[in-house]
């Protein structure tokens, strides 16, 4: 196996100790993953992913959210979570080469989710945790034009190089969304659907989680679903393989 491959397979063992699966199977199974592709990954690399291992080995709907403070926009604006107070915040890593992602903007599918969050004053940002040098890496300056190619509809585009918002959020794929509710917990935690493919084609027949969840917050009741198995591009951290 490729290392990202094996960062694949610590994503699935993670979101199953999420789910409150068979923890004892869980980690045993990236013991051997680990032990098995000790040739193949980098040890730094193999440390990066343990840490991420472990920070998510607990379930994030329902605790407070990560209170990220001077993130930097495309756009040349600081924000943070804080100044959206009270509202329901849509948090979404994107990665503008991988494919997973191009499948939604290409079939102007996130476009659309972004549309109907703005309209019910659901303020949606857009993420991109990729390091400097690493694949989907992007300047402010060139994030601004692949919004305004895209006719991207989110609020705001946030930079986040050295990868600390996404960490925060234990964000490991793109695409992937958290749903932080309007008193500032996390409500929603996963994919963006059902489909875990970058084929355009699945999405008019994919059951859209994060439409699902968004609805239930805006009748006044706790999302649903609250947390799906991610899918996608591993999250090009600093110390994450780029291939």
């Amino acid at each position: 196996m490729k290392p990202a491959q094996y960062l694949i397979l610590s994503i699935s063992v993670c979101i199953s100790l999420f789910l409150k699966l068979d923890e004892a199977s869980a980690v045993q199974g990236v013991s051997s993953a680990v032990q098995s592709g000790a040739q193949n990954i980098s040890q730094s690399a193999a440390s990066q992913i343990n840490h991420i291992k472990k920070q998510f080995e607990y379930n994030p709907v329902g605790k407070p959210a990560h209170l990220f403070t001077n993130a930097q926009t495309a756009e040349g604006l600081t924000v943070n979570l804080a100044d959206f107070a009270g509202k329901t915040v849509v948090l979404e890593w994107h990665n503008p080469e991988c494919p997973y992602v191009q499948k939604h903007y290409s079939t102007n599918n996130m476009q659309k989710l972004q549309t109907f969050a703005r309209s019910e004053k659901v303020v949606w940002i857009t993420i991109n945790s990729s390091s400097p040098h690493k694949t989907g890496y992007i300047e402010a300056r060139d994030a601004w034009d692949y919004i305004s190619n895209t006719n991207s509809r989110a609020n705001h585009y946030v930079i986040d190089p050295n990868g600390g918002i996404g960490m925060a959020y234990n964000a490991l794929t793109t695409p992937s969304v958290v749903i932080i509710d309007s008193g500032g917990n996390v409500a929603y935690y996963g994919a963006i659907d059902d489909r875990a493919s970058s084929n355009p084609d699945d999405v008019p027949i994919a059951r859209n989680y994060v439409q699902q969840a968004l609805n239930s917050l805006l009748l006044g009741m706790p999302a649903s679903p609250s947390a799906t198995m991610p899918y996608g591009c591993p999250v090009k951290y600093p110390l994450v393989p780029d291939n």
